[in-house]
């Protein structure tokens, strides 16, 4: 958290508030490599609020828009929504096959120092998912035109697809250079 409270300045309710949360859990994933769970062994997990960022469904957290919670409890879906962008950041970092999407992992330290850049330089306090996949696409896309932080063309196409698993923009399957609306 101290990361994410001193970069974004992301706001504590509703989508700001549930990216807020996504990046602590993300951060934290990336320095505890044992599994893709945040909370376990903490007094969190007593509570029930235990996450598992590979299926955030095992604890009632959608992993798609489709299932997003509407609610005024949790500051607006704040630690329930965040399985989205959670799931998003494993399938960038680990890969997998998710809503008619194969995407393959970039790994850890490749995801981290996107997902870093993205969080410090490019999203502000009202921030909201569809903002933090166009500012992740679009960075992950700089970087592989630059041949930057070793990104290449299909690092950036996988990072298009996790979003797009999700319900979130539109995906490119086959990784030309149009994406599946247009294809």
């Amino acid at each position: 958290h101290g990361v994410t409270d001193f970069s974004a300045h992301l706001a504590a309710f509703n989508q700001p508030g549930a990216l807020d949360e996504h990046f602590s859990d993300v951060f934290a994933a990336m320095i505890d490599t044992a599994n893709w769970t945040i909370g376990e062994g903490t007094p969190a997990a007593a509570l029930g609020l235990m996450r598992d960022m590979r299926d955030p469904t095992a604890f009632s957290q959608p992993d798609n828009m489709g299932a997003f919670v509407v609610t005024t409890g949790d500051f607006g879906g704040r630690h329930i929504n965040n399985g989205i962008p959670n799931k998003v950041a494993f399938l960038v970092t680990v890969g997998g096959f998710h809503r008619g999407f194969q995407i393959s992992g970039l790994g850890r330290i490749k995801t981290e120092r996107l997902w870093y850049e993205v969080l410090t330089t490019k999203l502000g306090p009202n921030s909201d998912f569809a903002q933090q996949r166009d500012l992740t696409v679009l960075q992950a896309d700089t970087w592989a035109t630059g041949h930057k932080n070793g990104f290449t063309s299909s690092d950036a196409c996988n990072v298009r697809n996790a979003f797009a698993s999700v319900g979130l923009g539109d995906g490119n399957a086959d990784c030309d250079a149009n994406g599946d609306a247009v294809d």
